[in-house]
């Protein structure tokens, strides 16, 4: 049995999602990343410790069809990067889903992008404190440097 939502539930307009994510966002307490694009700029280096999944194109055009990953840094910057056709097939259609659906769109933007770039944050700083744990203490996924 498939559960419907009522109509007022489904329809948003742009306002009242971003208004929403803004909520979410503020109530995590996440750190805001760029969500979208910055025009194209060859003085700008690409961050890939904040590389996040932006978007998968696919070129139909050819057989068996290419799809290529666009990656979104933490400042707006991208870099494309090609992928599998099985990979590449897969992440196009959930991406597809994602970009139909604007609230899903706006919390995986929003809320997912800037939870994830925590977790790479609590990683990284994990494994610098494994690394040389005389040195540093852990203080809420970053790093502090212990007085001498």
């Amino acid at each position: 049995m498939r559960c419907e939502l009522p109509v007022r539930l489904r329809v948003s307009s742009e306002q009242s999602v971003e208004e929403l994510a803004d909520k979410f966002q503020h109530w995590l307490g996440y750190e805001p990343r760029a969500t979208e694009p910055l025009p194209e700029s060859a003085d700008e280096l690409f961050d890939y410790e904040t590389a996040q999944l932006h978007d998968v194109l696919r070129d139909a055009q050819v057989r068996p069809p290419r799809y290529t990953a666009v990656l979104l840094d933490a400042e707006g910057r991208t870099m494309r990067i090609a992928m599998s056709e099985s990979e590449g097939e897969t992440v196009y259609k959930l991406m597809q889903r994602i970009k139909a659906n604007p609230l899903l769109d706006r919390i995986y933007r929003r809320i997912a992008m800037p939870l994830l770039d925590q977790f790479i944050r609590a990683g990284q700083a994990s494994a610098q404190l494994a690394a040389d744990p005389a040195q540093k203490t852990v203080d809420r996924g970053g790093l502090t440097p212990q007085p001498k």
